[in-house]
C-alpha cells in the first residue's frame, strides 16, 4: 500500500513540474514574457490553472487598459491600472477565473486611426500620430482602432517605439495588422506583440471583427472565420487593412477579392467596414453596407484633398460617425 501511495505522489509531482505547474488561457489580450498581459479588447476573461499539489502565486501587469479599470477575483473586485503588478493566489490543483474590465462602458464611442508609419527608415515617428493621439485622448472615448501600418517595418525597434508612443496615453489601442507591419516575418513579431492577427469581441451589442488582408486578400481562414462571425445578431463593424476598393482612378491599392468580400457584408448586413492602406478619407454607401477607407493618421498623403488627401481619424458615437481633420 504504501508503494502505491509513494509511485501516486511521485506521478502526481512529475506531471507538475513537467507542465510547469500552470497553464494560462486568456481571452481577449495577448500574453506575453514574464506574464505580461496586452489587451485587445474592453474585456478579458484569464484562465489559470494550477496543478501543483501546493499552492503557487503568480505576478501579472496588464498593459492597454484605461486607468480604473477592474479585475474580478472569485470573491470580490477591485481597480487596477496600466503596468500595476497584480499577485494572484493560486491554490492547490485548481482552476482560477478572473474577469478584467475597462472603466469605460457608459457609450459606445470610439476612434479610428489608420496608416500612421514613418516614410523612411530614418525619419522620426509623425508628430501628427502624436497629436491625434493627445485629441483622443481629451474626448473620453472607449478605445482606438488602428488599421495597420503603425510600423514602417517589421523589426523590433520599431514597434517598440510605437508603443512607447501609445503608453504614454489613457486611451487603449486595439490594432489591425498592415502589410508594413507584417513585412519581413511574415506577422510573427506582431503576433509576439499583439497576439492573433484576425479576431473579434462583442461589446454593447455591437460585434467588432478584426481581420488579417495585410498579404493583399482575405486566405481562406480569415473567411471562414468571417462568415462564422457574421452570425451575430446584432449590429456588426469589420475592420481590416487593405480596402474591398481603391476609389482613386488609378486604383491600384485594393485587395484581391475586394468584390466577392463586399457581397459577404453586405448578404449578412455588416454596418461598416472600416479599412486604410490607401492614404486618403473615403466613404461611400452600397446597400445596407458602409465603407469607409480612414489612412489618415500620419503617413505621407499624394492625393490632394478634394479627394480625401487629408490628415484626419474618425470618432464612432453610437452609430454616427464623425471626421476629425489634423494639421500636420
Amino acid at each position: 500500500m504504501k508503494k502505491i501511495l509513494l509511485t501516486l505522489i511521485l506521478a502526481i509531482s512529475i506531471i507538475s513540474l513537467s507542465i510547469g505547474h500552470k497553464t494560462i488561457d486568456l481571452e481577449g489580450g495577448a500574453i506575453r514574457e514574464d506574464n505580461v498581459i496586452w489587451s485587445k479588447a474592453p474585456y478579458m476573461v484569464l484562465k489559470v490553472n494550477n496543478y501543483s499539489i501546493v499552492p503557487k502565486k503568480m505576478e501579472i501587469a496588464i498593459l492597454n487598459i484605461h486607468k480604473g479599470s477592474t479585475i474580478k477575483f472569485k470573491d470580490h473586485s477591485r481597480l487596477i491600472n496600466p503596468e500595476e503588478k497584480i499577485i494572484l493566489d493560486l491554490p492547490p490543483l485548481s482552476q482560477n477565473i478572473y474577469f478584467i474590465k475597462s472603466s469605460k462602458t457608459d457609450n459606445l464611442r470610439f476612434a479610428i486611426v489608420g496608416d500612421s508609419r514613418q516614410d523612411s527608415f530614418e525619419d522620426d515617428y509623425p508628430k501628427v500620430f502624436r497629436n491625434i493621439m493627445e485629441n483622443i485622448d481629451s474626448k473620453d472615448l472607449s478605445f482606438v482602432i488602428h488599421l495597420g501600418d503603425f510600423v514602417i517595418h517589421e523589426e523590433n525597434k520599431y514597434f517598440d517605439e510605437f508603443e512607447e508612443i501609445i503608453r504614454k496615453y489613457d486611451t487603449p489601442v486595439y490594432t489591425v495588422i498592415g502589410n508594413h507591419d507584417g513585412d519581413v516575418m511574415g506577422g510573427s513579431l506582431y503576433e509576439r506583440y499583439y497576439g492573433d492577427r484576425f479576431y473579434s469581441f462583442a461589446y454593447m451589442g455591437t460585434k467588432f471583427i478584426i481581420l488579417d488582408n495585410s498579404i493583399g486578400l482575405l486566405n481562406q481562414e480569415n473567411l471562414s472565420f468571417l462568415e462564422n462571425e457574421l452570425k451575430f445578431d446584432g449590429k456588426k463593424l469589420v475592420f481590416l487593412h487593405m480596402p474591398a476598393f481603391d476609389p482613386r482612378p488609378s486604383g491600384i491599392h485594393s485587395m484581391l477579392g475586394g468584390k466577392e468580400f463586399m457581397q459577404i457584408a453586405e448578404d449578412n448586413n455588416v454596418d461598416i467596414v472600416f479599412s486604410g492602406h490607401v492614404h486618403i478619407y473615403h466613404q461611400v454607401t452600397q446597400k445596407s453596407t458602409k465603407y469607409i477607407i480612414t489612412g489618415g493618421g500620419g503617413s505621407p498623403i499624394y492625393a490632394s484633398e478634394r479627394i480625401g488627401g487629408f490628415y484626419h481619424y474618425l470618432i464612432y458615437d453610437q452609430g454616427n460617425i464623425q471626421l476629425i481633420k489634423m494639421e500636420n
